[in-house]
């Protein structure tokens, strides 16, 4: 798997785009040539506005996004509205990966807020970040965090990780 930097927001089509090898930015014209406007995670007016307040939009963006990058239907759910996942209490657990790659979403309660990363053999594969992290070491990055849901998907083709990715 390939690691690709997100914008802001993008933490969802990002992992699709890792998982799947889709180019992002390719993503990224296609879904305003589709939707009219640029995704602009960063503020108001942009799609990433529209996905945020409208579970229509948020649907027909995430199909869209499935379809193009000819993602597993599995990975549709993960791009809920944070305010649709349950926010669980008590103690965070350990973290584990399963075998074979995927997506991850975690939380973080206090702020109600939910990311996704990808996940292959063990590495986690987040796009905030400028390298892919043991599973151990990323649950100690993201301290307060917890796991919410894991998806294993099919392995597609394999990419690897350019060593210069890590230095």
């Amino acid at each position: 798997m390939k690691l690709i930097r997100q914008r802001p927001n993008e933490c969802w089509m990002t992992s699709v785009c890792m998982l799947t090898g889709y180019n992002i930015e390719r993503l990224r014209t296609q879904l305003q040539e589709r939707f009219g406007k640029p995704w602009d995670g960063s503020g108001v007016g942009g799609l990433w506005s529209d996905w945020r307040r409208s579970w229509a939009m948020n649907t027909k963006i995430r199909r869209f996004i499935v379809g193009i990058t000819g993602a597993p239907e599995s990975v549709f759910e993960f791009g809920w509205l944070n305010k649709m996942i349950p926010m669980p209490r008590g103690r965070v657990p350990k973290w584990t990966l399963p075998a074979g790659r995927g997506m991850i979403r975690i939380i973080y309660v206090p702020k109600r807020v939910a990311h996704v990363v990808a996940f292959e053999d063990g590495l986690v594969y987040d796009g905030e970040l400028s390298c892919p992290l043991g599973i151990d070491a990323y649950q100690k990055l993201r301290r307060g965090w917890r796991i919410d849901k894991t998806l294993v998907v099919e392995p597609q083709r394999k990419l690897q990780v350019a060593p210069s990715q890590c230095s």
